[in-house]
């Protein structure tokens, strides 16, 4: 190497090592040309020397609706250095047609603020033929995977081209290892076939037997039809046709939620090969390494329905294995018109958001039920997703004596055993004591005409209309009498009393005078105009962010509500209503304009909206 090009490279490396251990922040998007029903993923990825990273701040984005989708981390340690990559993730949805730009994000990484690079992203309806090759190349380059034995797709992609360099090869005199290439990927479903919210595994693998620059970027499938949860990421080694090969696997949960053909989409990975130093040294100076793609082929899944032979009235939704119910509750003895809270916790293996309610309760008229409310935890147990579902049911007796909450049942499909199985809880005694005095006013007897108490029968003794008399003058009368007499000042009366009916108006927030009122009242008329179900999550979101100051995909549900200082039964309401209106993005459309339970939902959101604006305040 001449000796020119030695001091040039030595400068390199200094350069190279500097830069890469200062924080590097950059945003990238799936696709940028997308239909209006489909969805865009969205990374936002931060490498750096700091450890102290903070949540990112999402820009406005009032042409999509955006989710948050997780968050990775891995930290290394090489030399007693510290290196760390985070990547954010988020799904947007277009909400038009047309042309929009997603704004710089901004992070605050070790005490310094960075931004990103818009995006510019072009929406278009179902019919339009205006779609360019290059994008229409660009969505058919994300098509899933199938295992390595069956098959594997090898796509090398040069950067900013629209062709791929493939060479046709008689395989048949080539040496075994010389089959398979540097760079590939596999996925394998263990189930080709399964029931609604039956669990299948996918596992991803990228293979790799040469070096990269820098770390590739993995894009996870689009998954249609599906709800999913990761379960693991595992690393290893494996021989394959004499080659050994690095691989790295992704585990993920699926759960069919509609009957019919379900289709796993494209997994992929980008990346730059490498065969060391020197080539990352070439890479500057010339243009022969290229960042390169490897994906896979759709996979796709037959989701069954639930058969209809055995199931009772008591099934609430749950497939898996090992349910169990269990009923308490808070207190086994009370007083009349005292709040008894039923908690009930359903466990098992399963996806527990498939359970929409409990069986109803029905205690008689010697008691006030309130509907429940739910919050579900997930765990991981031997590579199955399972957890629990706790619901909280608010009972009020009216009346004292002896009774008992009778014991629930809980019926579950098992796919293992191909049939529907039955759980129960225990009866709960309960022994309510007459009201305190205080309470009695509030506290109602009810007797059978037969068989009350002497003195507890109610007689009909007339059957004649008696009107209220009023007798005297009327205190308004009074007034406006009083008011008269004051002669010609009596207009500052009326003056002081438009002056308190206005700050009244201020405060409960009738006037759009204040921006949190303008917020909320904005909220509600978005909400009461909802056309379907779709429309009552946008106005929820925005109210939420504006509430707290920060993006309702940055944060949780769980931790706006936390942020906001809600009470836990307020807290409990919102996350189990959320829940639901996910649930409602892959419903039928049918389903989301139903005049009667987009009435209810509507007005649940408003009364949901009302106590969060009170407890706020």
């Amino acid at each position: 190497m001449p000796f020119k090009k030695i001091i040039l490279f030595i400068c390199f490396l200094f350069s190279y090592i500097s830069v890469f251990a200062q924080t590097q922040v950059y945003v990238r998007v799936d696709k940028t040309y997308v239909e209006v029903k489909e969805e865009i993923s969205l990374t936002l990825s931060v490498s750096s020397d700091s450890t102290d990273i903070k949540s990112p701040t999402m820009p406005s984005l009032p042409n999509f609706n955006i989710y948050s989708s997780g968050q990775s981390r891995n930290v290394s340690m090489i030399n007693g250095k510290v290196s760390v990559n985070v990547r954010f993730n988020y799904i947007l949805s277009p909400r038009f047609a047309g042309k929009s730009t997603i704004a710089p994000f901004t992070i605050e990484v070790g005490n310094k603020i960075y931004k990103t690079e818009p995006i510019d992203i072009e929406v278009y309806r179902a019919g339009q033929s205006n779609a360019s090759s290059n994008n229409a190349n660009q969505n058919s380059a994300y098509a899933g995977a199938v295992a390595y034995k069956d098959k594997i797709k090898n796509t090398n992609k040069k950067a900013n081209t629209s062709s791929t360099n493939t060479k046709q090869t008689n395989t048949a005199n080539i040496p075994q290892r010389q089959q398979l290439p540097a760079f590939f990927m596999t996925a394998h479903a263990d189930k080709k076939e399964a029931y609604l919210n039956e669990q299948i595994d996918l596992r991803i693998r990228f293979y790799q037997s040469q070096s990269t620059f820098g770390n590739p970027q993995y894009d996870r499938p689009k998954m249609e039809g599906f709800i999913f949860e990761d379960i693991k990421t595992n690393q290893g080694y494996e021989t394959l046709a004499g080659v050994k090969y690095h691989y790295i696997e992704f585990v993920t949960a699926l759960f069919g939620i509609l009957p019919g053909k379900a289709t796993i989409g494209a997994a992929k990975v980008d990346y730059v090969p490498s065969n060391g130093v020197m080539e990352a040294f070439d890479m500057f100076f010339s243009s022969s390494s290229k960042p390169k793609t490897v994906d896979t082929d759709p996979i796709d899944i037959i989701i069954k329905p639930l058969p209809q032979e055995g199931k009772t009235s008591a099934f609430s939704g749950a497939v898996g294995s090992n349910f169990k119910i269990e009923t308490s509750v808070d207190k086994p003895t009370l007083f009349a018109g005292d709040t008894l809270v039923l908690k009930t916790v359903i466990s098992g293996v399963g996806n527990m958001r498939s359970i929409d309610a409990l069986p109803p309760l029905d205690l008689g008229p010697s008691f006030r039920i309130y509907d429940s409310t739910s919050s579900s935890n997930s765990k991981i147990t031997e590579g199955k997703l399972g957890g629990t579902k706790e619901f909280q049911t608010i009972i009020v007796p009216r009346t004292s004596g002896n009774f008992s909450i009778p014991a629930f049942k809980l019926q579950y499909f098992n796919p293992e055993k191909n049939a529907y199985e039955t759980v129960s809880s225990q009866e709960i005694p309960l022994k309510v004591l007459p009201a305190k005095e205080d309470q009695q006013e509030n506290s109602v007897q009810f007797f059978s005409q037969e068989n009350a108490p002497q003195g507890k029968r109610v007689e009909k003794i007339s059957s004649d209309i008696y009107y209220l008399k009023n007798e005297g003058i009327s205190p308004l009368t009074k007034t406006l009498t009083a008011v008269k007499e004051l002669g010609k000042y009596n207009y500052l009366l009326f003056v002081v009393i438009g002056l308190a009916l206005l700050i009244s108006f201020l405060k409960k927030g009738e006037i759009e005078f204040f921006s949190s009122q303008k917020t909320y009242l904005r909220a509600r008329r978005k909400i009461s105009k909802a056309q379907t179900m779709n429309d009552i999550a946008p106005a929820l979101q925005e109210y939420l962010s504006a509430k707290q100051g920060q993006a309702l995909g940055i944060t949780t549900v769980a931790q706006s509500a936390k942020n906001l200082k809600l009470e836990l039964s307020t807290s409990t309401l919102l996350n189990s209503f959320w829940q639901e209106l996910e649930m409602l993005k892959y419903a039928p459309a049918d389903t989301l304009k139903n005049t009667v339970a987009l009435k209810q939902s509507v007005q649940k959101a408003l009364n949901l909206l009302k106590q969060i604006e009170k407890e706020v305040k």
